[in-house]
């Protein structure tokens, strides 16, 4: 998926194809892979709704946020 975001999570640089979700390039997600049984799954954690996000995102005015580091 390409929004014109920078991907810049070290964890989604490793897979294969990235994620069909407005998180992939957000700079407020944060990405881990979890193993469910022999499966490798991938989650992502938002840092402004402080919710694990369970299903995949079309739109999200947090892309438009950025964190203050």
């Amino acid at each position: 998926m390409d929004n014109g975001t920078t991907i810049r999570s070290a964890t989604l640089k490793q897979i294969k194809a990235l994620p069909e979700t407005a998180c992939a390039g957000c700079p407020n997600a944060i990405w881990h892979r979890i193993l469910k049984g022999k499966k490798e799954e991938l989650r992502v954690f938002c840092l402004l709704m402080h919710a694990l996000i369970d299903e995949p995102l079309s739109a999200c005015d947090g892309t438009q946020i950025f964190p203050k580091m």
